[in-house]
């Protein structure tokens, strides 16, 4: 059985009726819209007023810093900075690798051990080195001639009779000559 409602009442007391729930209704949606907006502000605010305060430091820090480089002349500055960058990026490759020359020398001075001090090499464009040094002992000496002919750098290797005559404190010179895959081309200098 369903009940129905009649409302008997006057027309003008259902339109106040009807105002009434309106009025109600308008009431409840504007308070659930102003407790949602009063949460997401008491949420929201305190992660926001930091973040226009930086804002606004970091506006008047980027006003101080223009001003400085109009005052300074800092932008000249920068200018040749920047410049000085480009040329430093150029050579950059230029020095990334060691120049042929020092290569050979490190190669040369590696034949000495312990005993033997090389003092000096001088590599000719013919592809000669001249070396001066001294050695604590003969046999250091001629074991570092026999290593530089082992090596097959070398074509030539000759050390003076007189220099190994002797057996300690020897001041020696040696004259040795490049194999040919080993020598310097014709552009590489030696620095």
């Amino acid at each position: 059985m369903s009940a129905i409602s009649l409302n008997l009442l006057p027309p003008a007391y259902k339109n106040v009726i009807r105002r009434e729930e309106l009025r109600r209704t308008i009431r409840f949606f504007t308070a659930v819209v102003l407790g949602v907006v009063a949460v997401g502000m008491t949420l929201l605010l305190p992660s926001y007023l930091p973040l226009l305060l930086q804002q606004n430091e970091l506006r008047r820090s980027l006003d101080i810093e223009k001003q400085a480089v109009g005052i300074f002349g800092l932008e000249e500055t920068i200018k040749e900075m920047r410049a000085f960058s480009s040329r430093l990026t150029g050579m950059r490759g230029a020095l990334r690798r060691p120049p042929v020359a020092s290569r050979l020398v490190s190669d040369i001075l590696a034949f000495g051990t312990d005993g033997v001090m090389i003092y000096g090499v001088a590599i000719g464009e013919d592809g000669s080195v001249d070396m001066t040094g001294f050695a604590a002992r003969r046999s250091d000496l001629i074991g570092m001639e026999e290593r530089m002919r082992a090596s097959g750098q070398f074509s030539d290797v000759t050390l003076p009779l007189a220099t190994i005559v002797r057996q300690t404190d020897i001041e020696f010179s040696l004259h040795a000559t490049l194999a040919p895959e080993f020598r310097l081309s014709a552009g590489e200098k030696i620095d």
